[in-house]
Order: C-alpha cells, then sequence, then structure tokens
C-alpha cells in the first residue's frame, strides 16, 4: 500500500468491492496485499486453502469467511504458471489431501489486466512455470471484518496513505474494526 497510489485505487476498484462486500459482507477488510511471482523453471505448488480457514473445524461452512483477489499482471498460459483450482471445491467442506492428485483441476485463463475473485476455501494453487519468463500476481486477500487480518494494516501502512484515505480505505485496512476503546 505504501508503493504508489494505484494501489490504494486497485484494493478499493468498485467491481472489487462489490464482489468482496457479497461474499463477505459489507464491513469487510483487508487481510493481506501481497505480489506472487513464479520464477523460471518453478515446480507447481500444492493444492490448500487460504489461511485461517485450515484452522476451523469441518465441515467448513460454504459461507465465505475470506476471499482471494488476483490482479493479474502477466498473462496466464499453461507455460508460465497460471493459477490452478478446483471450480465449486469450496463446497465440499474440507481442504484437499496434501499430494494427492485430483480429476477436477482446471489452470485459469487469464489476461493481463483481468481481475479474478474467488472463495477462500476454493482448492488452489500456482502452477508450475515452464516458460523462461516470471509470472506476476498481485493478491488482494480479504476477510470478514470480525477476523483476524493476515497483516498489520494499522502498523504497515504509512501514516501519509491513512491521512489521504478515504473513509472505505480507511474501513478496509481495519480502523472500523478496533475496539470501543472509550470508558
Amino acid at each position: 500500500m505504501n508503493k504508489g497510489r494505484i494501489f490504494e485505487e486497485m484494493i478499493q476498484h468498485p467491481q472489487v468491492l462489490e464482489f468482496q462486500e457479497h461474499l463477505l459482507g459489507e464491513d469487510c477488510i483487508l487481510s493481506s496485499f501481497t505480489v506472487n511471482l513464479i520464477g523460471p523453471g518453478a515446480p507447481a505448488s500444492h493444492l490448500h486453502i487460504d489461511s485461517p480457514l485450515k484452522k476451523l473445524p469441518e465441515p467448513f461452512s460454504p459461507s465465505a469467511f475470506c476471499a482471494n483477489t488476483i490482479y493479474v499482471l502477466d498473462d496466464f498460459t499453461p507455460e508460465n504458471g497460471a493459477t490452478r483450482l478446483a471450480p465449486g471445491s469450496y463446497k465440499r467442506g474440507h481442504a484437499p489431501e496434501p499430494d494427492q492428485e485430483y480429476g477436477d483441476i482446471i489452470q485459469l485463463n487469464a489476461r493481463r489486466g483481468d481481475i479474478v475473485i474467488m472463495h477462500g476455501a476454493t482448492w488452489h494453487s500456482s502452477g508450475a512455470n515452464h516458460s523462461l519468463d516470471e509470472r506476476m500476481i498481485l493478491l488482494g486477500f480479504f476477510c470478514r471484518s470480525f477476523m483476524k487480518p493476515q497483516q498489520d494494516n494499522l502498523k504497515l501502512v504509512g501514516p501519509e496513505v491513512v491521512e489521504r484515505a478515504s473513509t472505505t480505505l480507511k474501513r478496509l485496512l481495519g480502523y472500523d474494526s478496533q475496539p470501543n476503546l472509550l470508558a
């Protein structure tokens, strides 16, 4: 968030917020905002669901507690490590078994500039990068306001960003989720 105003805009993109608020409630917050870079020769990662969901008892609720936003910076291709996922897997109520192969895994086809939003319990992973180029995405991970975010945005985001932040951005950073300290 401190790297430029474009990142503040990306997190507040109206269509992103529309989907995230539909999944997570109008008071959802930003859990983390990170880059995912897959270098040439990188193997596929293991299928997983997003933390903290793996700490919840199974069967998981089909309701979303968190959701990922993938900002595609490089075209997704089968060769460069495009994200893999099992469509509808969030309805299964459990995480994938480690090192098990599943027949319903697809690889996303997305172009630079696309935005992909998925339920946090969707089984997913990075694909193997068989190309000679890096594949980069940004990940905006959102969660319900009562959950502990993955990053402490209140400490990570610089004062100049907070100073100019919209009401929406302040909510996304967690300012509305603080305990009431008034006596």
